[in-house]
């Protein structure tokens, strides 16, 4: 078991992406929608995706009781 939360693993040939614990961020005009879009922007933004062209990407997420 790994925490891959704000980051990226590669696991044979698959890329697992993680999302922190979070609720709906809610209103896309809302200051937590942002915060989570421009975080799921810089996550997928850096990894290297030239380099694992070849591979399948899972998301992985979960929606938590904060």
């Amino acid at each position: 078991m790994k925490d891959i939360s704000y980051g990226a693993d590669i696991v044979g040939d698959y890329v697992f992406i993680g999302y922190p614990v979070s609720n709906f961020p809610g209103d896309v005009q809302s200051d937590p929608y942002r915060r989570h879009r421009r975080w799921l922007d810089n996550a997928f933004g850096a990894f290297e995706w030239k380099k694992h062209r070849d591979k399948e990407v899972i998301f992985v997420c979960y929606n938590g009781l904060l």
